[in-house]
């Protein structure tokens, strides 16, 4: 068996607190012979909180009704909703000889290469991480957790979405970031598209 195989898996669209539990049960359930995986998912309207989430990054919630959920990520709220794509890397950190930071490294590349092949010139941030375009708008959210060892959560990358209930919310405790998605860079794009991009960029991992 190739301990550097992954399987991935398309879930289509998704309730948070559905896929947060299948993670955690998975995660649990796992030994060193489980096969890693990666998970492609968009999620219903849902904010997330991480494990540094403060009250005052909630900002202006009161004026939706979206739903609320505590999750073990590292990090602090974010949105996620339809249009957004979410990959969950499920990873044996230790059987790859990597770490948490190396992962962050790594999920930060196969974005910005993915968006480098529609168009797009984006960077991360070694303090603030994510991706960022060059106009400084964040693209894309990250927010791991490591249990015995293994990874849970990943990044979100927004792609053609409505972006409004990010405004009630200090995204990832950032109070002056200003969130953006590839549509308004190429607006006749595919979440297809940059599904394939990215997992063109991921294969990478399993070979």
């Amino acid at each position: 068996m190739s301990y550097k195989k992954i399987v991935f898996h398309d879930l289509g669209m998704q309730d948070y607190r559905k896929i947060y539990k299948r993670m955690v049960d998975f995660t649990r359930s796992r030994d060193r012979f489980t096969t890693d995986e990666i998970w492609m998912v968009e999620h219903l309207p849902v904010f997330t909180l991480g494990k540094s989430s403060t009250r005052k990054d909630l900002k202006d919630i009161a004026r939706t009704d979206i739903p609320i959920v505590q999750s073990d990520r590292g990090g602090k709220i974010t949105y996620h909703g339809p249009g957004q794509q979410i990959v969950y890397v499920l990873l044996n950190l230790g059987r790859r000889s990597t770490t948490a930071r190396n992962l962050v490294d790594v999920l930060e590349k196969i974005v910005i290469g993915s968006l480098k092949e529609i168009g797009i010139s984006s960077h991360n941030d070694e303090k603030y991480r994510g991706v960022y375009t060059d106009d400084g708008q964040k693209i894309c959210s990250l927010g791991l957790k490591i249990s015995r060892g293994c990874s849970l959560h990943g990044l979100s990358i927004n792609v053609n979405m409505d972006l409004s209930p990010f405004t009630y919310i200090s995204p990832c405790g950032l109070s002056n970031v200003r969130m953006t998605q590839v549509s308004n860079f190429v607006p006749d794009v595919q979440m297809q598209s940059v599904k394939s991009l990215l997992l063109k960029h991921f294969y990478l991992l399993s070979k």
